[in-house]
Parts: C-alpha cells; sequence; structure tokens
C-alpha cells in the first residue's frame, strides 16, 4: 500500500497479491495471458478466506535472516489448513525428547556427546535456513553443505585429546551463528567452513570419549542430532529467531559444564 494505491489478496491455492495505482475489481481480466490468475489457484477460494486476507493488518514486521517470520506465518497456516494444531506438534516433540533421552548414555560422557549431537543438528539446519533466507535457492548448494559436514566428521574422527570440548563447541557455535547472520551477504565458502568445522568439533570429542563404549556413544550422539534438527525447524527458529537460538547454543552447554562438575 506504500506503492500502489489499490492492493488485494486472492487466498486461493497459496495467495495472489493484485496491485495497482486504479481501481480494481474482482475477477481481474488480463490484458496478458498468465498462469497467476487460472482456476486452478483459485480453487481453495471462498468469501470467508477472502474476508479473513482482506482484514490483516498492515504491520510493519519483516522477515530477516535472524528471524524468518514467513516461516511461522506458513507454518500456521498448514495447521489451518490441515487442521491440526500446534498443541499436536509440541506433543510430537515431547515424545521425541522423551526418546531420545532413553537412548543417551547417563554418564559425563554420554551427556557431552548428546548435547554436541543437539548442537550439531541444530547448527547445520540453523546454516541452511540462513542460506536460503539470503539466497533462496538452497537446493543448488545443499550437496555442498553436507559434504562439508561430513568432511569435518572425518578430520574430527582423527583427534585424540580435545580439552575443554563442550566450551570450545559452545562458544564456537554460538559466535559462529551471530557472525554469519549479521554478514550481510555471507558467501558460500563461510558456510561450508563453518559447517565443516562443527563437524571436526564434535566428531573430534565423540572419539576422545575413551572410557566409554562406542555404540552408547554412538546412540547419544544421533539422539542429540535427530531432537535437535527437528526442534531447529519446526519450533525453535521460527519461535526465537538465529540470535536467540546461538545464545540457547551456549546456554546447553554452559548447563553440560556445571552439570558434569556436580556429579
Amino acid at each position: 500500500k506504500r506503492s500502489f494505491r489499490t492492493v488485494k489478496i486472492i487466498p486461493g491455492y497459496g495467495y495472489t497479491f493484485v496491485a495497482s495505482d486504479k481501481p480494481l475489481k474482482w475477477p481481474v481480466t488480463p490484458l496478458v495471458p498468465t498462469d497467476y490468475l487460472e482456476p486452478y489457484t483459485l480453487q481453495s477460494l471462498s468469501s470467508e478466506r477472502i474476508s479473513q486476507a482482506q482484514e490483516q493488518k498492515d504491520t510493519v514486521s519483516f522477515s530477516t535472516r535472524n528471524k524468518p517470520s514467513l516461516l511461522l506465518y506458513s507454518q500456521k497456516q498448514w495447521f489451518l489448513l490441515s487442521g491440526t494444531s500446534l498443541l499436536l506438534l509440541l506433543m510430537f516433540s515431547s515424545l521425541l525428547i522423551i526418546a531420545g533421552v532413553t537412548f543417551v548414555q547417563k554418564d559425563s560422557n554420554g551427556i557431552s556427546v548428546a548435547t554436541s549431537g543437539f548442537i550439531a543438528g541444530v547448527y547445520s539446519v540453523a546454516l541452511m535456513f540462513i542460506y536460503q533466507c539470503t539466497y533462496g535457492t538452497l537446493y543448488s548448494s545443499l550437496a555442498l553443505l553436507m559434504i562439508s559436514l561430513m568432511a569435518g566428521f572425518v578430520i574430527g574422527s582423527r583427534c585424540l585429546h580435545f580439552k575443554y570440548s563442550d566450551l570450545v563447541i559452545g562458544l564456537y557455535a554460538s559466535l559462529s551463528l551471530i557472525l554469519i547472520v549479521l554478514i550481510p551477504y555471507p558467501p558460500l565458502i563461510l558456510f561450508l567452513l563453518l559447517n565443516f568445522g562443527i563437524g571436526t568439533l564434535v566428531a573430534a570429542q565423540f572419539v576422545s570419549r575413551k572410557n566409554s563404549k562406542a555404540d552408547k556413544l554412538f546412540a547419544s550422539d544421533l539422539a542429540g542430532g535427530v531432537c535437535g534438527m527437528f526442534l531447529c525447524s519446526s519450533i525453535i527458529i521460527p519461535t526465537i529467531g538465529i540470535i536467540n537460538l546461538a545464545i540457547g547454543l551456549l546456554a546447553v552447554k554452559t548447563c553440560t559444564i556445571l552439570w558434569k562438575k556436580h556429579l
């Protein structure tokens, strides 16, 4: 409305925005053939949805890389169209966390590896979101991002000793996420290096836990990673954004360190 005198929102199969400096009457007869106003885009159109769309407030809320509000709005729209609710998502998340905890080895090594797996899962998904919000072409670089993470696992697995691993992983994840979200257009190589870095650190911590069985550590690591990936994409980023997420990752490792001191 700041650029055009008349703006209409047509909520069909997705939203169609029609703007003009002249009065608009619906339905619009396009002078140039276009697929955007074809009947199949309007199969979900109803008077109720039109009223809801037209009554939406014109706020100054913008979707940013730090807090992609469009993701939250799309989730609400999905809940509305699918007939599900946030409560079901929270219930599933709770069950996933409970299931994950049962696989975690209940000692200092198990907790460290589980929280590191959680951070690695959250971190890798967060980098994908930041890249998508920056360039809008995640699919073209998804393989490279995954390769860089796996390459980090390979290099980190050669590590023999890793002192202060919880502190290092927490600081790395927190500070690097804040850094990359504040850089206007971070290059692809930076995303790859950061993903490589978290993979290296997490793998190094895993293999340097000499006094634990590998199978239990592996289960702890994967349980943390599964919970991190799911919660990051479905709840954490849409709700609190990247910077608050980064601070939260450091808090997770800080709590881990404090908990280990009291064992």
